[in-house]
């Protein structure tokens, strides 16, 4: 079976982050609304068949294995963050700057 490769990635910018958070909150919101379901499921054991288990399973595990893209654009933005005050916080303090050489 060939190798699944890294898809192409368009970073978005900081000012998308209300965009990205929207999007995880509705992933978080359908894994919450399914989780519900499943919980309701466990007392009634004939209502959901093997190819429905397996199909849910299936689907929240891609999702999943797609985490890594909202990490990986918060991270950057977390970092933007981290410089950005280091920079504003020795400045105003009179020291020097940390990236200048």
């Amino acid at each position: 079976m060939p190798e699944k490769s890294t898809p192409r990635v368009n970073w978005q910018p900081i000012s998308a982050l209300p965009l990205i958070g929207s999007m995880i909150d509705g992933l978080l919101d359908e894994v919450e609304k399914q989780n519900a379901n499943l919980e309701a499921g466990r007392a009634k054991p004939y209502v959901f068949d093997n190819y429905t288990i397996g199909r849910v399973l299936e689907v929240y595990s891609d999702q999943a294995e797609d985490l890594w893209l909202y990490e990986g654009q918060l991270h950057p933005v977390e970092s933007s963050k981290s410089d950005a005050l280091a920079a504003s916080g020795s400045r105003s303090a009179g020291g020097a700057d940390p990236h200048d050489p």
